[in-house]
């Protein structure tokens, strides 16, 4: 008998951590109470090492940020996911069209025909 709380979706197997990623995702932006994530894996700490991993390693465009608060005595943990540069106040550079071979090698050209900006003095 699977008393297994988490059941695959349609066949397919998942890891704690992938239960604890869509998790996170189908919840984006938003707290997740640490008890949700705990009901997923009692190791859920290691799990969003993991993922934190993960994520750095697709190119840090997320992070997962935790919080804590104090409530009667007792602490209440919560996780979320969120873009970084939503944590870090920063945002994205602002992305410039692609230039084809001929505009670089155009560009180039006209930098070396102008005259140096500076002198060497002896």
């Amino acid at each position: 008998m699977d008393t297994c709380s988490t059941k695959p979706f349609a066949g397919q197997r998942k890891s704690q951590a992938d239960a604890i990623e869509s998790l996170l995702r189908s919840r984006y932006g938003q707290w997740v109470p640490a008890y949700e994530l705990s009901d997923l894996a009692l190791q859920y700490c290691a799990r969003i090492n993991g993922i934190r991993r993960k994520l750095r390693r697709a190119g840090d465009r997320e992070r997962i940020e935790n919080k804590t608060q104090w409530v009667g005595g007792q602490c209440h943990g919560s996780y979320r996911i969120v873009l970084t540069s939503d944590v870090l106040g920063i945002t994205p550079a602002k992305s410039q069209p692609l230039k084809s071979w001929e505009q670089v090698c155009k560009e180039r050209d006209e930098k070396m025909r102008q005259p140096p900006s500076f002198e060497l003095m002896p």
